[in-house]
């Protein structure tokens, strides 16, 4: 016995509904530091990512955390259209020695009914979506800050981790 056509046309409509409402998981590259004070971190953090082109939208050094603008471009990615990133940084002491692990995620937004950023076009906020994290713009972040820092400490005291780890 086959179900009625209502619940069919219920089930069709609802499925996508509840797939766009699933939250889109973070990804995020890790970097542990050893020999460094966590000023000089916070800062180099800061240095790194106005290097990167990205304003700071805000600075809470007492949570160890830094946000930044949203940074307006096409995706580099498999979506082509208009999209946005933004950067998630977090400075965390580690557990069981002096080090410390900087968190980052790269968030991203799309408009996908949005065509392109050309000729001044410009959205709603409740125009962007998200859009699955690009852990590769996380891990290229990493890479810049370890650079970085590896000039004050040598490569020996600074790791990236090139696994992404959850929320």
């Amino acid at each position: 016995m086959s179900p009625p056509p209502l619940r069919l046309l219920a089930l069709a409509v609802l499925v996508p509904v509840l797939g766009a409402c699933a939250s889109v998981q973070h990804r995020w590259a890790e970097v542990t530091i050893h020999e460094l004070s966590y000023q000089n971190i916070y800062s180099s953090v800061l240095d790194m990512l106005e290097l990167e082109g990205f304003g700071v939208s805000r600075r809470l050094p007492d949570e160890g955390r830094i946000e930044t603008e949203w940074f307006t471009g096409d995706s580099r990615r498999e979506f082509r259209g208009p999209s946005r990133r933004r950067v998630h940084v977090e400075i965390r002491r580690k557990e069981r020695d002096d080090g410390y692990v900087v968190r980052m995620r790269v968030q991203e937004q799309v408009v996908p009914k949005g065509g392109t950023l050309g000729g001044g076009q410009r959205f709603r906020e409740s125009d962007w979506e998200d859009f699955p994290d690009s852990f590769e713009d996380a891990e290229y972040m990493a890479a810049k800050l370890r650079a970085l820092l590896s000039k004050y400490t040598g490569p020996r005291s600074v790791s990236v981790e090139t696994e992404g780890a959850g929320p």
